[in-house]
């Protein structure tokens, strides 16, 4: 006899696991199973970027037993779908009782009660860990062009996305794996960013000049050898336009996933079409950077290069900016969000003091400069300490007789 009850699931089921199969076990013992499945845009806010789309998933899902609907679940909160549903049952592993999603599970407990309903909690299966499964994922998806299809959909998807400046494979490895839980929101980095100036600092250089894009080669195979997240490498600005196909093409094929670089204006169309013929992929991300935001910047010139880039093809823009051009870059943002046809806007602050308020409009921020000045502060601090400690102890000489 088939039941009338109508059972709730919310998941993501980005990589489907025995954990997803014995919640669905569950609660089609209970009755028809409606699932909340995240959109790529909750994903990408709440949670790591989803490896596949939001159709991937629905389509496995509505192909497992029991499923008898998939519908978005547009944000953490699942009380206008319960609300629309009325479902009989709502089922959820017992893992949510701690950490951010216990305000959602409270909230479900409260609609509940409005019509009866119950909540179910079978045990989180042990064993099971989506992190070290996307990881794994990761690590065996030796795909060059991983990267840029991540980055590109970071950019369309993601409300604010966040890279890190790093200076080789180290502070990769490090940077990559940061994560803080902060309220409803957990925080990570999500994309890696090869400065050529840190870079040129992290090698001893006196001047990036003297940093031929041959001998960084070595450095950014290393970082994505470690990497798991989409890296940009920005470029010298005094590229003739051979240079620049080719060094995009290298990195391209290495698995690089865009460039960032400043571009002759009148010529950046041209840079662009000659870059994109020498590649195979169209997801590589090409960054085009506007210069600094300074007092006497021309706001009404710089919407121009906007203008500009939008038709030569990039897929983003990078605006750095100062303390002392807050102002000024709001401004800039009010007019640029109200113009037809936008690119995404890449801010990076000279000084990052943390109020990302400040950068409200942009699509992503670059922090800068912070992990290798900590870098260098920490080793002066060791470098003294151990001095201290050596001239500390006492030393015996033997003189030989």
């Amino acid at each position: 006899m088939k039941t009338t009850k109508t059972v709730f699931v919310a998941m993501s089921a980005d990589i489907f696991h025995t954990g997803h199969l014995n919640i669905i076990k569950v609660a089609r013992e209970l009755g028809d199973v409606v699932v909340g499945l995240g959109t790529d845009e909750v994903s990408a806010r709440y949670k790591q970027m989803a490896l596949m789309s939001y159709d991937e998933r629905r389509a496995i899902l509505e192909n497992i037993k029991g499923v008898v609907r998939v519908i978005p679940q547009p944000s953490l909160d699942l009380v206008p779908n319960l609300k629309a549903l009325k479902p009989d049952y709502v089922v959820h592993g017992d893992d949510w009782k701690t950490g951010f999603l216990r305000k959602t599970r409270q909230d479900v407990i409260e609609a509940l009660k409005e019509w009866n309903g119950q909540l179910v909690e079978p045990p989180y299966t042990p064993g099971i860990s989506s992190t070290k499964l996307r990881s794994a994922v990761q690590t065996a998806n030796s795909s060059p062009h991983a990267g840029s299809y991540q980055l590109q959909r970071l950019l369309q998807l993601k409300p604010f996305v966040r890279f890190v400046a790093i200076h080789d494979a180290l502070s990769a490895s490090i940077c990559q794996d940061a994560q803080l839980t902060q309220g409803n929101h957990p925080l990570e980095f999500d994309a890696l960013w090869l400065d050529h100036q840190a870079e040129t600092v992290a090698r001893g250089k006196t001047s990036a000049e003297l940093l031929e894009f041959s001998s960084r080669m070595p450095t950014i195979q290393d970082i994505l050898h470690v990497a798991r997240k989409p890296l940009v490498v920005t470029l010298s600005h005094e590229l003739s336009a051979a240079q620049f196909s080719n060094q995009v093409a290298q990195l391209e094929r290495i698995g690089a996933a865009g460039v960032t670089v400043m571009l002759p204006p009148e010529k950046s169309s041209a840079y662009i079409c000659q870059a994109r013929e020498a590649i195979n992929k169209r997801l590589f991300a090409i960054i085009q950077d506007l210069g600094t935001l300074t007092p006497q910047t021309s706001l009404d010139l710089l919407h121009q290069s906007t203008q500009t880039a939008l038709k030569a093809d990039t897929d983003a823009l990078l605006l750095t900016t100062t303390i002392e051009t807050e102002a000024m870059f709001q401004d800039f943002m009010r007019k640029y969000s109200a113009q037809n046809g936008r690119l995404p806007i890449i801010v990076q602050p000279q000084e990052y003091v943390g109020h990302e308020k400040a950068f409200a409009g942009a699509q992503a921020v670059v922090i800068r400069d912070q992990i290798l000045r900590k870098t260098i502060q920490a080793v002066e601090e060791t470098a003294v300490s151990l001095l201290k400690q050596s001239a500390s102890a006492e030393i015996t000489h033997f003189e030989r007789q």
